[in-house]
């Protein structure tokens, strides 16, 4: 049985990469670099943004990338997901419910308000700087299972939603069940 549901947020609660990937464009425009398809950003969403960059264009630009990428996500706003808003205000009456993402916890704060969610509905918001690990390294939910134990809530007990193959994967390491969220950029058939 089902005793909580921990949420990632980016294109599963919010529509982010339709707007994020645009960003990163910008940014890499900014800092002269090579120009990248869609395809290839789209397919590390749900990863970190350190990985992104470094896969795409190379360690020595993370500082500076980052840097500027975070100056636009902190005056973005993204709209919730057309199901979201509704969904959560139904799971919260049956459900520990929980966030865990790679955005930096401010980033995330004001990402989640601004879309229209009430913080107080969530009884943890995992954060970058909350975990040393990122998806798909399961020990990225090492600090919300200390705290779901401490509710008497097993691993089995616990449902993972997102959007990408990195969400599933560190799900299914960790002993989550685990919903796939087809809004982002993998589809019904990767999953």
């Amino acid at each position: 049985m089902i005793k909580a549901i921990i949420f990632d947020i980016d294109d599963t609660l919010l529509i982010f990469s339709k707007y994020a990937t645009k960003q990163v464009h910008l940014v890499a425009k900014k800092l002269n670099l090579k120009p990248v398809n869609e395809k290839e950003i789209n397919k590390l969403w749900g990863t970190t943004l350190k990985n992104i960059i470094t896969n795409i264009w190379g360690e020595k630009y993370i500082k500076e990338f980052k840097k500027e990428f975070i100056k636009i996500q902190k005056k973005s706003r993204f709209p919730p997901q057309p199901y979201s808003l509704s969904l959560i205000k139904e799971l919260k009456k049956h459900y520990i419910l929980g966030l865990v993402s790679s955005k930096s916890k401010a980033v995330l704060k004001l990402h989640i308000k601004s879309a229209g969610f009430n913080l107080k509905d969530f009884l943890f918001t995992n954060a970058a700087e909350d975990s040393k690990y990122n998806k798909p390294d399961p020990r990225v939910f090492s600090k919300p299972i200390i705290l779901l134990k401490k509710k008497k809530i097993s691993k089995k007990e616990i449902l993972y939603m997102g959007d990408s193959i990195f969400d599933y994967i560190s799900a299914k390491k960790a002993g989550f069940k685990f919903i796939a969220i087809t809004t982002g950029y993998y589809t019904a058939k990767d999953f």
